[in-house]
C-alpha cells in the first residue's frame, strides 16, 4: 500500500494541509503528544497541532515501516533528503508559499523579523529546485504534486481535486472545509 507526504517549509501552511488531508481521510502519522502539548499550551499559531512526525524518524533503522500503510507523514525541505533515502513508496504533495508571506508568518508569529537570508526568493527557490530533484530521483517518491498555498487557501476544492487526480484517497469536499482565508492570521 501507498504512503502520503506533505512535504514544505515551515510557516508554508505545511500543518494546516496535513489536517485537511487527515480530515479528508489519510491518517497522519504524527508526534500527538507534541501536539496534545502544543494544543494545551495554547499554541495559536497551530491551535490542531503540528501534524510532524517524532524526532528521529527519518534515521530510525525502522523507518519507513513505522509509518502505516495508507497515512501521510510531514517533511520539512531541510529533511527531504533524509526521507527520501530511507526507502518506501510515497506519493508527495510539496506545498509552495511565497517566501515574503512565509517570512511574514514567522514575523507575526515571534514578534520580530526572519532573519532575511532565510526567507529571501533566491534561496527559497533554489531550496525548492534542489527539493525537487532530490524527489524527483528517489526510487521511493512515486509522484509529486505541487501545491501553492494561496491557491489551497482560495480554491481549496481544485487544488484536492488534484491530489485525488495523482492518486491520494481523500473526500474532497471534507478536506476542503479545512483551508479558510482566517488561516492567513500570521500575515501583518
Amino acid at each position: 500500500m501507498t504512503r502520503y507526504a506533505v512535504v514544505g517549509n515551515p510557516r508554508s501552511g505545511t500543518s494546516m494541509l496535513m489536517r485537511a488531508i487527515d480530515e479528508g481521510g489519510i491518517p497522519a502519522h504524527r508526534d500527538r503528544k507534541r501536539d496534545d502539548h502544543a494544543v494545551r499550551s495554547d499554541l495559536s499559531h497551530n491551535p490542531h497541532g503540528f501534524y510532524e512526525v517524532p524526532r528521529g524518524t527519518f534515521t530510525d533503522p525502522t523507518f519507513p515501516s513505522i509509518v502505516p500503510d495508507g497515512s501521510v507523514i510531514k517533511v520539512f525541505l531541510a529533511d527531504v533528503e533524509r526521507f527520501c533515502q530511507a526507502g518506501g513508496s510515497f506519493r508527495v504533495a510539496l506545498l509552495r508559499r511565497d517566501p515574503s508571506s512565509v517570512g511574514s508568518s514567522y514575523e507575526a508569529l515571534f514578534g520580530r523579523p526572519a532573519m532575511p537570508s532565510i526567507f529571501s526568493t533566491a534561496r527559497y527557490e533554489a531550496a525548492m529546485a534542489h527539493t525537487i530533484r532530490v524527489l524527483s530521483d528517489a526510487a521511493s517518491v512515486l509522484s509529486i504534486t505541487e501545491l501553492d498555498y494561496d491557491r489551497l487557501v482560495e480554491e481549496p476544492a481544485a487544488e484536492f481535486e488534484r491530489l485525488v487526480a495523482d492518486g491520494w484517497p481523500i473526500d474532497v469536499a471534507t478536506a476542503s472545509r479545512v483551508p479558510t482565508d482566517s488561516l492567513r492570521h500570521h500575515i501583518r
